[in-house]
């Protein structure tokens, strides 16, 4: 194919969205991945290094293009040989790589160490940003602490606004839907990767925990809090009865699972665009969200935007969205602006250009 382009595909984890990518990108490029397994063990951490500084000097002059999912660690060299060479980097921010919260210690700018100096450096000379949000590029959280602060890429590091190029994900419309032969309840769904503490109130659980408690008459269900968390939570607080804690499940039971549930709660202090809200609105649940990145945008009118952290401001809010009627505005606003053909489109302009 005459268009058709050598691209390193570089990761921390191959989670679902990042799939997404790296399946389009094949679709017209010849597309080689490598996974950078991130560890807290430092001789692991150096191998893992010198494993890519091998596969960069050896065989990075074959590609055309380098696209890296998020900042840190693992962009820093595939940037730098590409700005060296005369190639290509894309690189995605997603919100970790984007923000300071210091109330959670949250955020690949809270230290100055070298890993803040490696995320700051691959958005300094990478040839594009391509954040998932607009806000990612800069915004003023007035949401997560008592005073507000600033965050974004441009907030952090010396990059012109020229070299943004904001793309959404993308959701398909026909693997996110209602399961019709489910009966949907009036209960509230909340779904992320909870794997510590600090990650349980960054996504907002202990605030939904505090709404479930002012409304006994509603039960609440949390996935994808793995054992630790669980077993901490059990220990430290009193889970109300209608609380449930849920561990992880895979993305094929998802649409099942929200179809059980009328509204979807995504309580975060700190965001991107969250992939587990756009696809619980393509499934029918009526959103509730916190005033951070790309969540208000995100839902719009078609459910309810928190505008401060408060469990009581909440759960009159939860309530009233429970005791409305059904909303189809939340799928058809999804399949609008963040449909999968968009970013599919919009990524191979970007490749191709």
């Amino acid at each position: 194919m005459k268009d058709r382009k050598r691209i390193l595909f570089v990761c921390t984890a191959f989670s679902s969205f990042v799939q997404q990518d790296y399946a389009i990108l094949s679709e017209h490029n010849r597309v080689d991945r490598f996974q950078f397994q991130g560890t807290k063990r430092p001789a692991r951490f150096i191998y893992q290094f010198i494993r890519q500084l091998f596969l960069l000097c050896l065989r990075g002059w074959r590609y055309d293009a380098f696209f890296i999912w998020f900042a840190d660690y693992h962009s820093f060299l595939p940037v730098l040989f590409a700005k060296v060479t005369g190639k290509k980097s894309f690189l995605v921010a997603g919100g970790y790589d984007a923000t300071a919260v210091e109330a959670l210690d949250y955020g690949l700018f809270m230290k100055r160490n070298v890993r803040s100096f490696m995320g700051r450096k691959s958005f300094e000379n990478c040839t594009r940003i391509l954040p998932v949000d607009q806000s990612l590029i800069r915004n003023i959280n007035t949401y997560a602490a008592a005073r507000p602060f600033e965050a974004g890429i441009a907030h952090f590091c010396k990059v012109s606004d020229a070299k943004f190029n904001t793309i959404a994900t993308g959701y398909d419309s026909d693997k996110w839907k209602a399961d019709e032969s489910v009966t949907r309840d009036s209960s509230v769904v909340a779904v992320a990767s909870i794997f510590g503490m600090n990650t349980w109130k960054l996504k907002g659980g202990d605030l939904l925990m505090d709404v479930a408690r002012l409304l006994p008459q509603y039960h609440f269900y949390f996935y994808g809090v793995n054992e630790t968390v669980g077993s901490k939570l059990n220990e430290q607080a009193s889970i109300p009865k209608n609380f449930h804690i849920r561990g992880y499940v895979d993305n094929s039971q998802l649409p099942g699972i929200y179809s059980q549930h009328k509204v979807f709660a995504q309580l975060s202090m700190s965001e991107g665009l969250p992939n587990a809200l756009c696809e619980a609105m393509l499934c029918g649940c009526v959103p509730i969200g916190s005033n951070v990145n790309g969540i208000p945008e995100v839902i719009g009118e078609t459910g309810h935007v928190l505008t401060e952290r408060n469990a009581r401001e909440a759960s009159i809010r939860i309530a009233q969205l429970l005791n409305a009627g059904g909303n189809s505005k939340a799928r058809e606003r999804i399949i609008r602006n963040y449909s999968l053909h968009q970013r599919k489109k919009k990524l191979r302009q970007l490749i191709d250009g």
